[in-house]
């Protein structure tokens, strides 16, 4: 009875083994809700610093060009028009946290002048329908309160 007892005994020790490994995996494996998602740009964006009036073009043959206006309040993008050409157009896509979650482009929305919104995205639709984005990320304040500079990642085409 003995060596019954015994083997008895050993198996039952294996098995909690297993259980308890078993039990270690499952807990390990769960999601960790502590880490952050990384939001990455997309391969060839570009990170620009704005101030009053820079104008940055995404297809300035095509009049896709558009000028940042900080002074106003609130501050916005608007399309510069060239004479003779059609103007590019802008819609806010809303809050994002980086170039890489402007993921889509929106079928209607567009405007010629849009309010800039820290940690916004914007699609940028041009007269040929070709598309750009940005990511405006932040922004830098003057010592009366308007926004100096604003700093924003943007990529053509998209």
């Amino acid at each position: 009875m003995f060596p019954y007892l015994l083997a008895r005994s050993v198996l039952h020790n294996s098995v909690v083994r297993y259980v308890y490994i078993l039990l270690l995996l499952i807990v390990s494996c769960q999601e960790d809700s502590t880490l952050q998602s990384v939001c990455t740009d997309p391969i060839g964006s570009q990170d620009v610093t704005m101030q009053q009036n820079t104008q940055f073009c995404f297809k300035p043959e095509l009049n896709g060009c558009f000028r940042s206006q900080l002074t106003g309040t609130p501050p916005y993008f608007q399309a510069v028009n060239f004479t003779g050409k059609l103007l590019g157009m802008i819609v806010d896509i809303g809050p994002v946290k980086c170039l890489g979650q402007v993921t889509y482009k929106p079928v209607e929305g567009y405007v010629y002048a849009v309010q800039i919104v820290e940690k916004h995205g914007y699609v940028v639709r041009l007269p040929d329908n070709t598309y750009g984005r940005l990511f405006v990320d932040s922004w830098t304040k003057s010592p009366t309160g308007t926004v100096s500079k604003i700093y924003v990642t943007w990529q053509y085409a998209f």
